[in-house]
């Protein structure tokens, strides 16, 4: 398993200005993803992946939120930023 086979679109920092964006997964074997506020509040679970491309469009506060995407062998931590 590589991490590299995990890709989360648009990768420039994962600035993004209205939610949307992408996880591709290539051989990664997602099997989770959380995303989190900075005061640690869950506002996103999906423990039932189906599709190895996954399209966001999130109806968020501007803000930073962490995402944990999860397969069986490594837990991957991505920043995404609102703007």
């Amino acid at each position: 398993m590589v991490i590299s086979s995990l890709q989360v679109l648009p990768s420039s920092g994962l600035k993004i200005k209205v939610g949307k964006f992408v996880v591709e997964d290539k051989g990664f074997g997602l099997q989770m993803i959380l995303i989190h506020n900075l005061e640690g509040k869950l506002v996103y679970r999906n423990g039932q992946i189906t599709s190895d491309k996954i399209n966001f469009d999130l109806d968020y506060p501007k803000g930073i939120y962490l995402m944990k995407l999860f397969s069986n062998e490594a837990i991957v931590h991505k920043r995404i930023i609102i703007q």
